[in-house]
């Protein structure tokens, strides 16, 4: 097995188990806000955002590019970055 195949494998593990770990949560508790005013359903929201960003840059560096820009402040707000917000806009309630 190549190392390529060797990691997408235990990323697949990685996100199987992810996924076990939400699977007996209701709708209730995805939605209480606990954690300094997120709920859970939004923390999953963001950690899965982020996933795909490291997906992204993970890519890019498997073809000798440079890895996404991933900064603070208004820098953060690249395109990238802003299609990612757009994408993943519905999970989150905006008051």
């Amino acid at each position: 097995m190549t190392s390529e195949a060797k990691i997408s494998n235990q990323l697949q593990d990685v996100f199987a188990a992810f996924n076990e770990t939400f699977a007996g949560i209701t709708e209730t508790q995805m939605l209480r806000q606990d954690f300094d005013k997120w709920s859970l359903k939004d923390i999953i929201a963001h950690v899965t955002g982020w996933n795909e960003v490291m997906g992204e840059s993970l890519e890019r560096v498997a073809r000798g590019d440079s890895p996404v820009r991933i900064g603070s402040g208004a820098e953060i707000f690249d395109p990238g970055t802003r299609n990612l917000l757009l994408r993943n806009a519905h999970v989150h309630r905006l008051k």
